[in-house]
């Protein structure tokens, strides 16, 4: 859980001075992966990725997501949770992600996109 935290804060936290980017690279851990899109498209490296797909019909629609390290760790989770597909249809390209699975299947998807602005 502690991880988790740290994990989420890290991610949470990468827009917090206005003016400034920051794109996570691609990272995974046991059951976990995390990273941004945008991160994994400008890394140095042509190994990285991170992402989900909607698959199937209108009446049985499914995600797949995966993601891979520059280290070459690989994830991958599926979940035909109609919250998880609305969340991965509601993505744009430069969102980021922490997931977690439990076995093959997608226990927690969280994506975000922010901007913000202090004054």
């Amino acid at each position: 859980m502690k991880k988790l935290i740290t994990i989420l804060s890290t991610i949470l936290s990468i827009n917090l001075f206005a003016g400034s980017t920051f794109y996570s690279e691609v990272g995974i851990s046991g059951d976990a992966a995390w990273g941004s899109m945008v991160g994994a498209r400008k890394s140095d490296d042509n190994v990285q990725y991170i992402g989900c797909s909607v698959y199937g019909n209108n009446s049985s629609p499914y995600i797949v997501c995966r993601a891979r390290s520059a280290a070459g760790d690989r994830f991958h989770c599926r979940s035909s949770e109609q919250h998880f597909i609305d969340q991965i249809y509601a993505l744009d390209s430069q969102a980021n992600f922490y997931m977690q699975r439990e076995g093959e299947i997608c226990s927690l998807i969280y994506t975000g996109v922010s901007s913000t602005f202090t004054e």
